[in-house]
Formats: C-alpha cells, structure tokens, sequence
C-alpha cells in the first residue's frame, strides 16, 4: 500500500480522493463535498472568483485592491474562494494535481478537471446522445435477472445524472415497466392500474418488481419439485 496515498474515510474532514479514475463518481461526492463547507465556497466553483477592485481616486480606473482596503465582503469571497481550491487541491493524486497547480480560483480548476475528463461541450453533447440512446433501446431479456437489468440502467441514469442532465423519477419508472419481458405482463399491468403510479418512487418500484420476481421463481421451483 502506498503510504502517500490519502486514506479516504479516514476523516470527516478529508475531500473524496481522486486519482484520474471514474471521474463521474468522483465528481457527484465533491459537489457534495464542496457544497457542505458553504454556499459561498460552492458558489465560487460555479461562479468564480476576482480579486476586488476599487476606482482609483488619481486616475479614475478601476485597480486591484490592496489587502488592508478589502472590506468583509471581499475577505470573505477571498476565503471562500480558497476553501474551494484547498478542498480541490487536497483531493487529487500527484498527476491530477499537476494539472491544475497553476490554477489561482477554483473554478479554473474545477473546469480544466471537467473538460480533461468529461470533454468540452460538444463532447458532452454527444455522449448524452449515446446515453440517450442506450437508454431508449435497453430491454430486459427473457433469461436476464431484474437485478442486473436494474444494475444497468442506474448505470446509464447515473451517467446522465453526472452530466447534468438528470432523467426524473417518473421516466425512469415508466422505462422500466415498458421494458420488461412477458412473465412481468400481470404485475406491470397491476402496476400501472393505481392512481399513484405517478408518484412512485423508483425505489419502490424495484422493490415490488424484485419481490414479484422472487415469488415467480419460488412458485416456477416448488412447482418442478412435485413434478
């Protein structure tokens, strides 16, 4: 085990590590992790940070502040600002870190670090239309479990979730119960009869479907033993 390597975990404190894999996951739990140390501090991520100025009385433009001329609020944008990079800074790997080691606000290197591993734009708009489209042609198959089915699609929800573009909640329930083989037809149809199919929560969804599954293979069991 490397002894340089962060222990995650190890601290409340410690920003989720991250070492240029699953750039994704890593991405969602510091947005997170950001947003727990402040509004303003995630603001500055969003938004960005410049050093304040002040029209020089001589000249009459506009110049960079000296320190001892900041008021609170300049103080306190300076301080949120590096909250964010040191947050940022104390979660990477020596070879993501080199990335952006030049960087003076966070949100400069928050958005090389998006662009290095999401891409630009244009990028971004075309792996949402591929997720678009593996979620619009996955089908559960006749011999595939609920569960990997499952397993599948919150990979490709997850995916657009990291994107920024998340699938809501009934759209995703309404995928899943047109993509179910035929020994799922009598308990979709149940499903889709309640009033509150529009309010159920994907969570239980899955729980209904996988227990539906269960009692289908207990009964498809019991049923060979006492042929």
């Amino acid at each position: 085990m490397d002894l340089n390597t962060p222990r995650e975990g190890a601290s409340n404190s410690r920003p989720p590590y991250f070492d240029g894999n699953d750039y994704p996951y890593w991405k969602a739990r510091m947005t997170t992790y950001l947003s727990s140390l402040g509004v303003r501090v995630w603001r500055s991520v969003r938004y960005g940070y410049e050093a304040p100025t002040i029209e020089d009385a001589t000249t009459k433009k506009m110049r960079a502040k000296e320190d001892t001329e900041w008021i609170s609020a300049d103080n306190e944008s300076f301080e949120a600002n590096s909250k964010a990079l040191g947050a940022i800074y104390g979660a990477l790997s020596k070879t993501e870190f080199s990335r952006i080691s030049t960087c003076t606000t966070a949100k400069e290197a928050w958005d090389i670090l998006q662009v290095t591993h999401e891409g630009t734009k244009t990028v971004k708009t075309s792996k949402i239309q591929m997720l678009t489209t593996r979620f619009e042609e996955l089908r559960m198959s006749e011999d595939e479990t609920f569960d990997s089915f499952i397993t599948k699609l919150s990979d490709i929800v997850n995916s657009f979730h990291a994107l920024g573009e998340p699938i809501s909640n009934l759209k995703v329930c309404r995928k899943v119960l047109r993509s179910l083989p035929e020994r799922f037809r009598t308990k979709v149809v149940a499903i889709e009869e309640r009033p509150e199919i529009d309010n159920m929560l994907f969570e239980e969804l899955v729980g209904k479907l996988q227990t539906f599954e269960l009692n289908h293979l207990t009964k498809k069991t019991t049923s060979k033993l006492k042929e």
